[in-house]
């Protein structure tokens, strides 16, 4: 109710405002830069009434998918990543495809293609995947044989792995019966122990996948018609 309040407030003295985000605990707006001035009066009035206190912060650029998921550059130049856009986690979320939130952020923050950042990046740990199974089901790797046939390797409970134009499938099997594919139609390498190779292709990356990832959510922020979210200011 006490947000909503404040967005009255804003509104108020600066009618052209727009929200970007509203969530629990705060309110992201652009504003004409004639109104700031305004806004910051207003919400002080805000905090004479109800007793809270707000702090402001300062963004030239902000690149939003949704709420939960966006990067905000400060006008100092600092660059707060969350969800989607997240480069270095904490250690309790999924670090699969660090290189994905690294692309977006070099292609909204410094205009670098993402091509070319991931085809151009030589670490091979951030083009790693992480499969977590529970108790209920018993992850699988199947790949061919240079005999032609057809194999298949019990993983362990947590597998590290990247998708690769050459190796293996992997598969998901429950105590239920039922099986689930992973990553359908691409081919994965197993990588829970690291081997070095001189030269990076020869890791052979399937570099198309991990631009179609970044592309699925610069496209999500650059081309939705019902609510732009691509500002910069």
């Amino acid at each position: 109710i006490l947000l909503t309040m404040w967005m009255e407030y804003m509104v108020e003295v600066s009618p052209t405002l727009e929200f970007i985000q509203v969530n629990t605990d705060g309110i992201t707006i652009r504003c004409l830069r004639k109104d700031y001035d305004k806004i910051i009066k207003a919400s002080d009035k805000l905090m004479e009434r109800t007793g809270l206190e707000y702090e402001t912060a300062e963004y030239d650029r902000m690149v939003v998918r949704d709420v939960n998921n966006y990067a905000s550059r400060f006008t100092n130049g600092y660059i707060k990543y969350k969800g989607a856009f997240e480069i270095d986690k904490e250690l309790h979320k999924d670090p699969s495809m660090r290189i994905v939130p690294i692309a977006l952020s070099k292609y909204f923050f410094e205009d670098i293609p993402i091509e070319d950042t991931i085809k151009n990046h030589k670490d091979i740990f951030d083009f790693c995947l992480r499969l977590k199974t529970n108790k209920k089901s018993i992850p699988y790797w199947y790949y061919i044989c240079p005999d032609g046939s057809l194999k298949m390797k019990k993983l362990q409970r947590t597998t590290r792995y990247f998708i690769s134009n050459s190796g293996g499938a992997l598969k998901k099997y429950f105590e239920s019966g039922s099986e689930s594919g992973v990553n359908i139609g691409f081919n994965t390498t197993l990588f829970n122990q690291y081997y070095n190779k001189d030269d990076f292709k020869d890791y052979d990356i399937n570099y198309d996948f991990y631009i179609a990832e970044a592309n699925k959510i610069k496209n999500i922020v650059e081309y939705s018609k019902v609510n732009p979210t691509l500002f910069g200011w």
